[in-house]
């Protein structure tokens, strides 16, 4: 496999470089406030969305993996390291030469142990509106 599209991939199964903000559901504006959002939660729910909408994996494996992954990363890196790793793979440049990652490799390599991954596709665009008749 290309070492882009693993990048590409391992990106997508990370949850995707997101501050809590944007991971947060939005609220109504008369929403009573129910207590704080379970960020890990919500970054596991989008990793999983996001990996079955560019159909890298079906969802149950991408539920799996997002879930097994984004355990990995929250239990043993700095928030720093997790940082580095992502700004790295966002900016399609290969992060496997960071020494966190190294350290995490072999539990991140047993999250995808039995799932089949294919190359992500992009989300299909909108179709364009017919242009208007004079």
């Amino acid at each position: 496999m290309l070492a882009t599209t693993k990048i590409a991939m391992a990106a997508a199964m990370s949850g995707l470089l997101m501050t809590a903000a944007q991971a947060a559901p939005k609220k109504d504006a008369g929403a009573k406030d129910a207590g704080p959002v379970d960020i890990q939660t919500v970054m596991i729910q989008r990793c999983t969305s996001e990996a079955t909408s560019a159909k890298i994996t079906d969802a149950k494996s991408a539920q799996k993996v997002c879930s097994c992954t984004i355990g990995v990363q929250a239990n043993n890196l700095k928030l720093g390291e997790f940082w580095a790793i992502q700004s790295l793979a966002m900016s399609g440049k290969d992060p496997r030469s960071l020494p966190a990652l190294q350290r995490i490799q072999p539990q991140l390599d047993k999250c995808r142990e039995g799932v089949t991954f294919n190359t992500p596709t992009a989300p299909a665009a909108d179709a364009a509106p017919a242009p208007a008749k004079p």
